[in-house]
Order: structure tokens, then sequence, then C-alpha cells
């Protein structure tokens, strides 16, 4: 018969200790490419700003699916089939009831606009070396950065891109478009030049661009 163990019981405020939210390397402090970059802090908490992020996080979800499908399957009245789905995911990341059809018609326009723009359909194209919310890390000026890229491929020409998808668009009717793009190259100069970065570390003899695309208005901006 085996001995008795002696049992001990934890004080009853005993909690387990708090652990780190992420694990990096020792001495290595990880951080996002995007930190920051996406939205003012005196607007992070506005309904605008969460719309705007919810419908990106759509928008992306949808151009990932009709790159991997080829642009050539889908067409305007098959996006337009799917404002049902696009209210049920809106609703599924908090959009409220009253908005969730003028925020599914601009999902629409952000799908269409692409797939209507040549250079949309030449982003969502097969190409070779081709991925989309492409998950990258590397050492950036000796700190470990985890980024996500949303379009990369190499073109004709044996260049590579790296393109990030923005929603966003002139606030007013009306605003100088070229303005615009430069004010939102000036505001993600910092982080592409980091997913640049990325891939050169990966791919050193390689040739690479950045730019923004806006299919909201079929924008593009390279960011030297």
């Amino acid at each position: 018969m085996a001995p008795l163990r002696k049992l001990m019981r934890l004080p009853a405020d005993w909690q387990p200790p708090r652990l780190a939210a992420t694990l990096t390397a020792p001495g290595v402090a990880a951080e996002r490419a995007s930190q920051g970059a996406h939205y003012r802090e005196e607007t992070i908490s506005s309904r605008r700003t969460e719309e705007g992020r919810v419908i990106g996080t759509i928008v992306h979800l949808w151009l990932e699916r009709i790159a991997n499908d080829g642009p050539g399957l889908w067409s305007q009245d098959a996006i337009k089939k799917l404002s049902g789905q696009f209210m049920h995911q809106l609703s599924a990341h908090g959009v409220p009831r009253g908005r969730l059809q003028h925020c599914a018609a601009t999902v629409e326009t952000c799908l269409i606009n692409t797939l209507e723009c040549d250079r949309g359909r030449w982003l969502l194209s097969n190409h070779p070396g081709a991925h989309s919310e492409l998950a990258i890390n590397g050492l950036i000026d000796g700190k470990l950065v985890r980024a996500t890229i949303d379009r990369t491929f190499i073109d004709a020409a044996g260049l590579r891109w790296i393109v990030d998808y923005k929603t966003s668009s002139p606030a007013q009717e009306g605003c100088d478009q070229d303005v615009f793009l430069l004010e939102e190259k000036i505001r993600y100069q910092d982080q592409l030049r980091v997913y640049l970065g990325l891939i050169r570390n990966l791919y050193p003899d390689q040739a690479s661009r950045a730019a923004l695309y806006f299919p909201m208005f079929k924008g593009w901006v390279v960011v030297d």
C-alpha cells in the first residue's frame, strides 16, 4: 500500500503569475511594422475610424480571395451578390445594424473598383512569387519586427512589388487627390520602408519597390 501523501493548500488569495502577452528572443524587442501608423491617437476611438478599420479588414479578406481565385473568375455582378455576406461579416466585427448597409456598400465599391481598374487587376493577377497577406518577420536596426504584407509579387521586368492596400479616400468630395496621395505617402513611408527592409533581407539580390493602392478611388502612389 502506497504511503499517504500530505496535501498542501494554496492561500485563498493566490493567483497565477501574469505572463507576458508575447515572447521574444532575449534582448530583442519585437514590434509591429505598422504600429501607430494607421490611425492617429486622437481619432482611434471614433466611430469613423473604427468603421474604417473594419471595412479595411473585410476588403483585405476579399481581395486575398480574389487574388487566390484569379480576377478573371470575378465580375461586378458576382461582387454585388455578396452584399448579405458583407453585412454579416461587418456585424460580426461590431458594426451597428444602422450602419451595415452603408459600410457594405463601401466594401462593394472597393472590390468593384479594383476589378474594373487595370492596375487593380494587375495587382491581383497571378505573378511569379505572388503572395497575399504575407506574414514576415526579421531584424531591422536590431529590433525584431513582425509585419503582414498585403500583396507582393515579381513583375515582368523582374522587380518585386510590396503593395499595401488602404481603404481611405479624400475626406471631402472635390478634394485634390494628388494632395491626398502625397499626404498618405508621407504618413506611411516609414512603414513601407520597413516592409522593404524585411523583403530585402530575404531577397538581397532582387530589386524591389513599395507602393500604396487605394481601391476606393483607384489611387496609386509609389514610395521611394
